[in-house]
């Protein structure tokens, strides 16, 4: 026998029991599973969010094949159903499986390198490298290894559980009861030392976060919350509302920036500290309200905070600019903790805190004669639009409660939303809905899709009050839905040239968890893309407040963009 001939032999020997414990089904799945993740989603990842999300859904493909073999296995047996193999079948699948993997894994990037870095182009940041590419499909068998390995330590467990009560239970009861016994331990040994000091963790920074301090000092103009003109101190509104009071432009920036004169714009908040509630804190905002004369404005622009109490300034300062500093903008913070945990901790209290806000503002302006009310607007980002919408049946109970609404980002799971959307004529698509040719709402993500759909074609008149959902073809905040599981969303299914998802192609499990992925890099694209919404805010709130004519609002947009990258720049 030749070295080459030994060679061969050796390996063989090596490969064959790894052949024979890999499942044809699993294995088969488990490569689809990889290739449909390997392909781009709504915005470019790093090559360790790539291979994780790839090592993740070839281990979904492998469970679902192993859970295909298993029903298939027992009916094959109950069946008396039997496969036999040739000598030289077996041969194949032993260095069949090895090389098939081996190719897939090499060829893969260089395959969807392309796609990848169209995707990477359209949304204008750096495209990914082969190399990139290369060490995610890397990583992603080491994640892919670490999931199996789990996997068969639980299995080994449950073996050696069943083996113990089989002394006294039938085999059949002895291995449901091991397979319950070792999964409920193992559930409980995460929530007690992975999901609770996690949490606790959290709630702990978040806590450390909202106490912080800003450098600014307290605002001198008593028209502002925590002043020391104001029942609310500067110390309770917590880090973002200190934030969103200290900002904004003052009576002079407005006149300086628009050429007219102007007005102290008033902007107040309420903060959770000392144990205050949501009915208490929107209390609290409306007494604010009522110290500073808001009422007497032209119009109150009432905000529902994301998790941690954020407003995003270019919604607010867009806001007075446009008005002259004649307004007021009232917002409270309902929790510390970020979106996605403040939600995952209590989806129903962002609902709450908004229609607790928007009642009492309504209520108050309602208590006032009828030629003295203030015109009343609504505005949410993310999770706070989630929670403003919450308030409403449907569009037209919002259209009898508000003169209009501006929501950016708005989460796909918003039932309000939904609704909506699925209103939309059959000729518009789910990326940029039109609901009765734009008689009241309209869907946007630049200036010009507030007067035409994406194709180009006009929308009919814009009556009053006006409401725009702007959101981004390649926000995922908005694009994400467990139904991505089971089911082709609208959106994928539709023309989608030149938006980021005409790269992309549905998959069951594996397009939920790019999307899945996508959301943590939602708030670092650049501007105008995933989740970060600034210039079209200014002409979409300039719509809103009855501009017809949607003038160039360059001056403003510079000027809150220059005070924003500041603002971003300080420690």
């Amino acid at each position: 026998m030749t070295d080459r001939d030994r060679l061969a032999t050796a390996v063989a020997r090596r490969l064959r029991p790894w052949a024979k414990r890999s499942h044809a089904s699993s294995t088969v799945l488990a490569l689809l599973g990889y290739l449909a993740s390997m392909s781009p989603s709504l915005l470019p990842r790093t090559w360790l969010i790539q291979g994780a999300i790839a090592g993740v859904c070839a281990a979904g493909g492998y469970a679902l094949g192993r859970l295909l073999e298993i029903v298939f296995g027992a009916l094959a047996r109950w069946a008396e159903i039997e496969v036999t193999m040739s000598d030289t079948a077996r041969r194949l699948l032993v260095w069949g499986w090895p090389t098939l993997v081996l190719i897939v894994l090499l060829a893969t990037p260089s395959f969807m390198l392309r796609a990848h870095q169209r995707t990477a182009e359209i949304v204008g940041t750096r495209a990914p490298t082969g190399l990139d590419l290369l060490l995610g499909s890397v990583f992603a068998v080491v994640v892919f290894a670490v999931i199996l390995g789990i996997w068969h330590g639980v299995a080994a467990l449950i073996e050696r559980t069943s083996a113990v009560l089989n002394r006294a239970l039938p085999q059949w009861i002895s291995r449901a009861l091991a397979a319950v016994v070792v999964l409920v331990a193992l559930s409980g040994a995460t929530e007690r030392f992975v999901i609770t000091p996690f949490v606790e963790r959290a709630v702990s920074a978040a806590s450390t976060v909202n106490a912080g301090a800003l450098t600014d000092p307290p605002p001198q103009s008593p028209l502002r919350s925590g002043s020391t003109a104001s029942a609310e101190r500067w110390e309770t509104l917590g880090f973002e509302g200190r934030s969103f009071v200290a900002a904004g432009p003052s009576q002079e920036e407005i006149a300086a920036v628009t050429g007219e004169p102007a007005e102290e714009p008033i902007r107040v908040y309420a903060g959770l500290t000392g144990g205050r509630d949501i009915e208490t804190a929107a209390a609290a905002v409306v007494a604010e309200l009522e110290r500073t004369g808001a009422f007497e404005r032209e119009a109150i622009l009432v905000v529902t905070t994301t998790g941690t109490g954020w407003v995003n300034e270019w919604v607010p300062s867009s806001f007075e600019f446009l008005l002259g500093g004649d307004s007021a903008v009232a917002a409270m913070q309902y929790s510390t903790l970020p979106s996605p945990i403040a939600f995952l901790q209590s989806a129903a209290l962002p609902p709450e805190a908004g229609t607790a806000l928007i009642t009492a503002v309504r209520t108050a302006i309602d208590a006032r004669p009828d030629n003295s009310r203030p015109r009343m607007f609504l505005s949410g980002e993310s999770l706070g639009a989630y929670g403003a919408n919450a308030d409403f049946d449907s569009l037209d109970d919002m259209l009898d409660t508000v003169d209009g609404a501006l929501f950016t980002g708005t989460p796909g799971f918003t039932p309000l939303l939904r609704e909506i959307t699925d209103s939309r004529v059959q000729s518009s698509t789910e990326v940029l809905p039109v609901v009765d040719n734009g008689a009241h709402v309209r869907f946007a993500s630049d200036a010009a899709e507030l007067v035409a759909d994406q194709f180009g074609r006009a929308l009919g008149p814009w009556g009053y009050p006006r409401v725009v959902y702007l959101q981004h073809r390649s926000d995922p905040v908005v694009w994400w839905s467990p139904e991505l599981l089971i089911r082709s969303p609208d959106w994928l299914n539709e023309t989608r040239q030149g938006s980021p998802a005409e790269q992309m192609s549905w998959a069951p499990f594996v397009t939920f968890w790019q999307v899945t992925a996508d959301l943590g890099w939602a708030n670092t694209a650049p501007p105008g893309e995933g989740h970060r919404y600034g210039h079209e805010v200014v002409p979409a709130m300039a719509a809103i407040l009855g501009d017809e004519a949607l003038d160039d609002y360059s001056v403003i947009q510079d000027h809150i963009a220059d005070k924003d990258r500041f603002a971003q720049q300080q420690p």
